[in-house]
């Protein structure tokens, strides 16, 4: 559905935008840089604010859902270790 809404470069216009803020706010500004870079990198492309909220919220969930995948994975891996190393 990113495809669809055209936020396919906004990942990396957040990310770079997250990068930036993780320095000047450590910690959390690696998520506020992130959300703020989307939203206004679309804000800009699509010359709405509130079309540029909506897909920076549909940016963040995706980001949000490809890490607890991922975190599901490394779990999943860690368990499997963990079985193997104990038996």
């Amino acid at each position: 559905s990113l495809i669809l809404l055209g936020v396919t470069w906004l990942m990396v216009a957040g990310g770079v935008a997250g990068i930036i803020g993780f320095f000047v706010i450590p910690v959390v500004g690696l998520v506020i840089g992130f959300i703020g870079g989307t939203f206004a990198a679309e804000a800009i492309r699509l010359g709405d604010a509130k079309a540029g909220w909506q897909a920076a919220l549909a940016a963040t969930k995706a980001a949000g859902l490809l890490i607890l995948i991922e975190l599901a994975g490394a779990l999943g891996a860690i368990a499997i270790w963990l079985a193997a190393v104990l038996t």
